[in-house]
């Protein structure tokens, strides 16, 4: 069935108050407008359930003279503007749809994917904004129950316009997208491919991102089966034209307006999976930037990573129960009010990594630093014990007072680190990681430190500085 040029508006019901597609089929939304609906169920706007025995495809078209826009609607379960479950696969592969200023009592106030479904959603500028939800999932909510384990993948459809996942609310967690908790066999998983988060909001957990037990967050993945990049490119993915995914602006806040301990990313659960590369956690507040509790079992791994000028309540990084990861990261310009950049109960990875934070502050608590490994770093604060592949010393970025955390060809910085290991072959920018600059000398070897390697083209044409905006040609 094909829907073109229609309006359905001010209808309620038990699910789907606009439209309600269940067991087998197929369903076209082009140019379709879903507004002020709502239902005491799930899907405010649309909701779609299918079977193990029978499947359906749902596709928004990309019609550049008709726009499918899903707004003002109402659930009070879940899915307030769209809601899919089961053998389902959701494709919106579209510059021109909006899903917007729907609302959710319970979970997902934009978007409910469950069960075995699928969403596919490729979508340009801010297409999931303003949504609400009274309790979690602002955004986006991603729920595994006995129909299978759910995914979605969210990419871009312009990479000069990449998909903003911007302005949605939670009153109590994961303004913008909560992978809700499942168990050994049932999980949760959202593959994040270039795309933003900006200025969502949550009270106790998440401003940005909620990952449950179990949880499988990627973000830029170079291969998974369940995101299976390759698929996402084949679907129209562009990549992101300001570099990598975005978090900027989120915010853990309550009714008074005051900032909460909610960090920007925060893992709740164990036996969780979350793999970042290529990511900026930038001018966020809230208690962290990422945190972890409850996660016995847990798996977190940071690489290509930028965290500069957040606020902070407490710790930047706080790991309670799991040990994390971070490669090729910078931590810069942060407003840290707690007693050190790092605290942790279980264990740390930091290599490669630029920490340049205010002089007094530790970059981690020496008296209790258990599992610690930090290996070729630059370092500020005061000297702890490290090995000799650790040096203290300004890293000589381009211009950190505007935000530009790229490093000049001068910086001690360059050209320090072994190869190996990596987590993708490219930095925060894209350009190679790798990158052997021929009249440098390698301390340890030909990598740069932190989130961005100098380009050839900068070390050859350019004698001061690299800003991520020269040609590498």
């Amino acid at each position: 069935m094909t829907l073109r040029n229609v309006e359905l508006h001010d209808n309620t019901g038990g699910n789907g108050g606009g439209i309600a597609f269940y067991g087998d089929g197929s369903l076209t939304l082009d140019g379709t407008t879903i507004q002020h609906n709502s239902v005491t169920g799930a899907g405010g706007g649309l909701s779609v359930d299918s079977s193990a025995i029978g499947h359906i495809d749902v596709t928004i078209a990309d019609d550049p003279n008709l726009a499918t826009d899903i707004h003002d609607n109402t659930a009070t379960v879940s899915g307030g503007g769209i809601s899919v479950s089961g053998n389902v696969h959701l494709l919106a592969a579209s510059a021109n749809a909006l899903i917007r200023n729907n609302h959710a009592v319970e979970f997902g106030g934009g978007v409910a994917v469950g069960g075995g479904a699928l969403a596919d959603l490729g979508l340009a500028g801010n297409a999931i904004s303003g949504n609400l939800s009274d309790f979690a999932g602002g955004g986006i909510v991603v729920v595994p129950n006995t129909s299978g384990s759910p995914v979605v993948r969210l990419f871009n459809r312009d990479g000069s316009n990449p998909l903003n996942v911007q302005y949605n609310k939670a009153a109590q967690s994961a303004g913008g997208l909560y992978l809700y908790p499942g168990n050994a066999s049932l999980h949760a998983t959202a593959c994040l491919f270039d795309v933003d988060f900006t200025a969502n909001h949550a009270l106790s957990e998440g401003s940005a991102i909620l990952v449950g037990d179990y949880g499988r967050l990627r973000v830029n993945p170079t291969s998974d089966a369940e995101c299976d990049p390759s698929a996402v490119m084949a679907l129209g993915a562009k990549p992101n034209a300001y570099g990598g995914s975005h978090l900027y602006a989120n915010v853990g806040i309550d009714g008074s307006n005051q900032v909460t301990d909610a960090a920007v990313i925060d893992v709740d659960g164990s036996n969780a999976q979350v793999s970042v590369q290529r990511l900026n956690l930038v001018q966020n507040s809230g208690g962290y930037a990422i945190h972890a509790r409850n996660a016995a079992g847990s798996s977190l791994a940071f690489s290509q990573c930028l965290l500069e000028q957040n606020y902070t309540l407490h710790e930047a990084v706080n790991l309670q129960g799991t040990a994390a990861g971070f490669d090729g990261c910078t931590f810069a310009r942060n407003n840290i009010n707690g007693s050190s950049v790092f605290a942790f109960d279980t264990g740390l990875s930091l290599t490669r990594s630029i920490v340049a934070e205010d002089g007094a502050l530790q970059v981690w608590n020496p008296a209790s630093a258990p599992g610690l490994t930090a290996h070729y770093l630059a370092l500020s604060g005061p000297n702890l014990s490290t090995d000799a592949t650790v040096i203290y010393a300004d890293p000589v970025f381009v211009d950190p007072d505007s935000g530009d955390f790229h490093l000049q060809i001068t910086s001690p910085a360059a050209d320090y680190a072994p190869n190996g290991n990596e987590a993708g072959n490219t930095d925060l920018d894209g350009r190679p990681r790798e990158v052997d600059k021929a009249n440098a000398v390698n301390r340890f070897g030909p990598r740069d430190l932190g989130a961005y390697e100098i380009s050839p083209a900068c070390f050859q044409f350019d004698t001061v500085s690299c800003n991520g905006f020269e040609s590498t040609q």
